[in-house]
């Protein structure tokens, strides 16, 4: 597995369409999220130029994970559709806290349960690279909204992570808001 890493422009035009052709096709299709989605690409207002993401392709050059790092400095997920997440505590909008969102880790060939696939070697190996970049960036902290299962999986491998508010049921699944100290985190 390669990870390429870096905003849209740096990765150009046709990685960041590949991007958004695999977050359709695990968010929209396996996942069944209402998103709009012209053209079958997910893509939102927080895909920006300053945006920075992740992209694991197999030995065939197939993406089989995305990430995607925003800075907390400007609108993120968080605090522009989930800020209920948080109770009743304000969005964080710090230069060291950024939030990983848009995070997948399947492989399309394969049948595989998109939520299971969370726990597997090439997901994990994925998730400590999105940690290294963000801490590449001055990030300490990284937000993200997950379900209760990401939650205790990053329990077992145990990362140093905080529930920030209530959870909620969206789309069938209890998600939360969690914080995840990249200090703390192991990265080997």
């Amino acid at each position: 597995m390669r990870i390429f890493s870096g905003n849209g422009k740096a990765l150009g035009s046709q990685l960041k369409q590949d991007i958004a052709s695999y977050r359709y096709k695990v968010f929209v299709e396996k996942l069944g999220w209402p998103l709009d989605c012209p053209d079958q690409l997910e893509l939102d207002e927080f895909d920006r130029d300053d945006t920075l993401y992740l992209a694991a392709k197999d030995e065939t050059g197939a993406i089989v994970g995305t990430a995607r790092l925003l800075p907390t400095t400007r609108p993120y997920l968080l605090s522009e559709v989930f800020p209920d997440l948080l109770g009743s505590d304000q969005p964080p909008s710090q230069t060291h806290v950024w939030e990983l969102s848009r995070f997948a880790a399947v492989s399309l060939d394969k049948d595989t349960d998109a939520m299971n696939a969370y726990s597997s070697a090439s997901a994990m190996s994925l998730l400590l690279e999105a940690f290294e970049y963000a801490r590449s960036l001055g990030a300490r902290k990284l937000l993200t909204v997950s379900p209760s299962a990401i939650a205790r999986l990053l329990i077992k491998r145990k990362f140093n992570i905080r529930q920030l508010g209530p959870s909620r049921i969206s789309e069938g699944l209890s998600i939360m808001a969690l914080e995840i100290d990249l200090c703390a985190a192991r990265t080997h």
